[in-house]
Order: structure tokens, then C-alpha cells, then sequence
């Protein structure tokens, strides 16, 4: 049997779960953890009665990095377009191996797109509606599929959105989340820096003495989150202010109410004034209708500091790979770098945000693959879309694997031989607003009324039911989604689009999306307030929430 330590370590299917619910004051029925169980007999009904009770093994890379960038956008990458020197490593990484260019995530918060690119599933299908709902236990996490053979696998955390107590760990030995950076009234959740994250996965291969034959590591950086609080030297290179090295979600708080107050005419008392309002309540149409995706000068300063964390990280993985190198770990190893969400600066009307829309802003992630004995050539580029839905197929194919049953992305590695190969429409979901209108229990699937995004071919489809928005962007001639062909003059279309295409394209999105929401089927979740808990108990015990002035 496979360790299942308690505290910071790993659990497998089950266990958390159970443990969750009893929190709540539910029980459900109890799953023998996979790992007590024979691995012939777990694989037996994937493998089919030709391989009778065989256990897979898998070929390829010995061992897997997978590297996850929360909320750095990828345009941020050198790889991806940025001419400002800030990620070295990265870029190093894709000039060394495969670049996919148009790889969307699924949802624009942490754990639901977490959740999406280590079971290869949509939201709606995993059943993680936003931060707080637990992962099923019926879902099969990468970690779990590696581990069943022979992988050591273990987790490095950046943010308490992924803390154990939300499923995550199915199927780690090792779930490492010690946050040194506690919620404060500019910081939301526990966190660690970049620099001990990766401390913390040389740490604990030092500490495991002989080398695993094969190795699993999930490293996630969280820093370019709010708060903006880049290591000194990073802060002096890039920020827009010399006095100002470190800013807080308040001062940006403040430059959301300052748009909606001057550019929307909203006042302070609305349910939807600010970021903190709309969260909770969702957007006013005109924001998003009459977005006028302008910088004031304030915002240069959150958007320098955002740059200078992302140096940081980019440093920290430089630390991370060398570290690897050095005991022997990068010899045969398939390094991953992909990304969760991106973040909204002044761009749209989602101002300061992720989660609340599905602009590109939020979505575009990057997707890098490094591996010596890949079946592509260095810097080789795939313009096709893809999404982080694919990233566990892509992965299992390499390994000669089979794939859990419950799987909506593909392998992307067929357009490596056909890159004009067609791909069909791919999908992502918005994860506010909290609103119980909105998440209306009467749904199929909580996120129903949200902002949803279909993206197929050089177009891109959103459609919001609780705010009534329909939008349709031409990505090949505005990828920076500016011109809502459904609002254009009588006439208009994109360059070399005639209007024919243009109304079919949008009846043809329309009916994806709806087949779409018709298909969703998603695992049973109930929101886990503890956190929220957690978070106010703290504020209040430094000197914020009721009763403080």
C-alpha cells in the first residue's frame, strides 16, 4: 500500500471527501481508497480481458514537472509576445521544446481550472463550481493515475485555494502547503512566495533520500496574485513609482470604484459598485457593453508590479531547474508549464479581475512542454487551439497510458503531424458572481447563468444569461477582442468575411454553446465555508471586520 500520511500530506479518493462532508454535517457512502487496491484489479476494465489482470507500464519521460503560473497571463511571456526581458527561463524552456500558442483555460479561478487540468474535464463536468467546493472523489486526478503506476507523486502549493481540505490531493504522497504569508486586509488567503515554493520541493527530495524511480511534482507558484508584492529587487527594476514597492487589493479596490463612479455612473450604493460588490452580485451590463479599455494613469502602477512578480517567478523556476539538475532529476523529465487563469487589467470592463467574464484576458494561458526524448523538434509551435482539458490526454499519450473514462479534452499531440488538422469548439466558464439568482439551484449546473466562452476556429462566442450579454469576436483580426460583431453598424463585418459568415458563424456558436450547457452532467459539490471562516476570524483578530473602526 501506498503511504497516506495525515496533515500535509496527500490523501487518496475518498478520504478527503468523506472528511469534508462530515464537516457539513453529511455522510456519504465511504470509497476504499484506490491505492489499498491491487493495481491489476484497478486497470483490469480500462486494459480490456486481452490484458487480463496486467498492470500498464508506462514508457517515456522517467519523471514529470508540472509547473502551474496562477493568474500570469501569457502574454506576459517573451515566448508569448512580451519584449520586456521578464521571464528568461521560460522562454528558455519553449525555445528548447513545444509552444502551444492558443491554449485557453476552462474557468478563471484557481481551483475549478486546477481541478479541470489535472482530470482532463470541464467544470461542468468535475463538478467544482469556484474556490471553496470541494473536489469529488469520483474524479480521477492525474496524480492518482500516475501514482497507480509507480509514481512518486507530490504536491507544492502556492495558495490556500488548493488546500487539502478541497480534494485536491487525491492521490499525492506528498501535499505539501505550508503558507508563510497569512490573510491580512490587503491579502485574502494564506500564501507562500515563489522562492519557498521551490525551497520546498528541493527540500523534500532531499529529505527522501533514495531516488524514487519514477517521479510526479505539481509546483504551483501563486504570486502573481494580488497583493503585488515583488521581491525588493524585482520592485526597484520594474515599478512604475520608486516609492512604491509593494501594493494592496484595497488600492486597486480603489481603481475599480473610481472607473465605475467616473465612466458608468454608478454610485457607491449600487450592489454592483466595485469589484468587491460585483463579485458578489455580477456586473451591470453597461460595464462590459461600454468598456472603454483605457488605462488611467493610476493603473500603471499595479500593472508594473504585476510584471515584477512574474520576474519573480520566472527567477524561481531558474532556482527550481537548476536545483532538478543538480540531483539528477531533469535527466529523463517531460517539464510542463501551464497556467490557471490570467487577470483583467483596464482592458475590459471585468477591471481587475478574474472570474467574473471569459475575455482572453483572463483564459489565454501558456503551454510549454520540454522533453529531450520528445517527438518534436526545440522550438517547434502549434497555432491550433487548445486547452488545459488536453493536457492530461496529451500527457497520458506520451506515457502509452490509458485514459480515465471520464475525459472531455483530447491529445494534442496529432497536430505535431497535422497542424492544419480541425479542431472543434472549445469552452470555458465563468465563476462569478455568487449571487443566488445566479446560481440558481434550479440549474442543471450552478454555473449555467454565467458568462460562457465557445471558441472555435478564429472566433470566439460569449453568452451570459444573467446579465443578458451576447458578444462575438473575430480573434485573427482582433485578438484583443475590441469590435463585438453583434453590435457592429448594419454592413460591417471582419476583413475578408462576408455577411453571410458572419451571421452563420454566430448561429452556429450559439447552437455549441447551447448543446454545451445540455451536456452538463457535473459530480456533486457543496461549498465548503471554512475558509471564508478561517478568513474572517483572522481579520478580526488583527483589527478588521465587525465591530473594528
Amino acid at each position: 500500500m501506498m503511504s497516506t500520511d495525515v496533515g500535509a500530506q496527500g490523501r487518496f479518493r475518498g478520504q478527503a471527501w468523506q472528511e469534508g462532508m462530515h464537516r457539513q454535517g453529511r455522510v456519504l457512502r465511504r470509497r476504499i481508497p484506490r491505492a489499498s487496491l491491487g493495481l491489476g484489479l484497478i486497470l483490469a476494465g480500462v486494459l480490456g480481458s486481452g490484458c487480463g489482470s496486467r498492470t500498464p507500464v508506462a514508457q517515456g519521460p522517467k519523471n514529470i514537472v508540472l509547473i502551474s503560473l496562477d493568474t500570469l497571463r501569457a502574454d506576459h511571456l517573451g515566448a508569448y509576445g512580451d519584449q520586456r526581458g521578464l521571464t528568461p527561463t521560460l522562454d528558455s524552456l519553449a525555445s528548447e521544446g513545444l509552444v502551444f500558442e492558443r491554449t485557453i483555460a476552462p474557468a478563471p479561478t484557481t481551483l475549478a481550472s486546477h481541478t479541470s487540468m489535472l482530470t482532463g474535464t470541464y467544470p461542468q463536468t468535475h463538478g467544482v463550481v469556484r474556490n471553496g467546493f470541494p473536489v469529488h472523489p469520483d474524479n480521477q486526478l492525474l496524480a492518482e493515475t500516475l501514482a497507480e503506476v509507480g509514481f512518486h507523486t507530490a504536491a507544492f502549493l502556492g495558495s490556500f485555494a488548493l488546500d487539502s481540505r478541497f480534494g485536491l490531493d487525491q492521490g499525492f504522497h506528498r501535499y505539501d502547503q505550508a503558507f508563510d504569508s497569512l490573510v491580512t486586509d490587503n491579502r485574502d488567503q494564506n500564501q507562500r512566495s515563489a522562492e519557498a515554493v521551490t525551497q520546498a520541493v528541493l527540500r523534500h527530495l532531499d529529505d527522501l533520500g533514495e531516488t524514487p524511480e519514477r517521479t510526479f511534482l505539481f509546483v504551483h507558484y501563486f504570486d502573481a496574485h494580488l497583493p503585488y508584492e515583488p521581491p525588493t529587487k524585482w520592485a526597484q527594476r520594474f515599478s512604475s513609482d520608486p516609492e512604491v514597492l509593494e501594493l494592496g487589493s484595497s488600492a486597486v479596490e480603489a481603481i475599480v470604484q473610481a472607473k465605475h463612479r467616473d465612466w458608468h455612473g454608478i454610485e457607491p450604493n449600487s450592489p454592483r459598485f466595485g469589484n468587491g460588490r460585483a463579485i458578489a452580485n455580477g456586473l451591470e451590463p453597461r460595464v462590459i457593453l461600454e468598456a472603454k479599455q483605457q488605462a488611467i494613469p493610476e493603473e500603471q502602477l499595479p500593472a508594473s508590479l504585476y510584471a515584477a512578480e512574474v520576474a519573480a517567478v520566472d527567477e524561481a523556476i531558474a532556482d527550481l531547474l537548476r536545483g532538478l539538475e543538480e540531483r539528477g532529476y531533469l535527466q529523463d523529465s517531460l517539464v510542463i508549464v501551464s497556467g490557471d487563469h490570467g487577470e483583467t487589467f483596464w482592458e475590459h470592463g471585468d477591471l481587475w479581475n478574474h472570474g467574473l467574464w471569459v475575455y482572453q484576458t483572463t483564459l489565454h494561458v501558456p503551454w510549454i512542454m520540454r522533453w529531450t526524448g520528445a517527438p518534436w523538434t526545440a522550438g517547434t509551435r502549434i497555432a491550433a487551439n487548445t486547452s488545459t482539458v488536453d493536457l492530461v490526454p496529451t500527457l497520458l499519450e506520451l506515457l502509452e497510458l490509458p485514459a480515465p473514462e471520464r475525459l472531455d479534452g483530447v491529445s494534442a499531440l496529432p497536430w505535431l503531424q497535422e497542424p492544419e488538422r480541425e479542431r472543434g469548439p472549445l469552452f470555458a466558464v465563468a465563476t462569478q458572481p455568487y449571487h443566488p439568482e445566479v446560481e440558481r439551484r434550479d440549474e442543471r449546473w450552478r454555473n449555467a447563468r454565467k458568462p460562457h466562452a465557445v471558441l472555435w476556429g478564429d472566433w470566439k462566442y460569449i453568452r451570459s444569461r444573467y446579465n443578458d450579454i451576447e458578444e462575438l469576436y473575430h480573434l485573427a483580426s482582433d485578438p484583443g477582442e475590441r469590435t463585438n460583431w453583434l453590435r457592429a453598424a448594419e454592413g460591417q463585418t471582419p476583413p475578408g468575411v462576408t455577411a453571410e459568415e458572419l451571421r452563420a458563424t454566430h448561429e452556429r456558436l450559439s447552437q455549441a454553446f447551447g448543446d454545451y450547457q445540455a451536456q452538463a452532467r457535473p459530480l456533486p459539490s457543496e461549498y465548503d465555508p471554512s475558509q471564508a471562516r478561517e478568513t474572517a476570524q483572522r481579520l478580526q483578530a488583527i483589527g478588521y471586520g465587525e465591530g473594528s473602526d
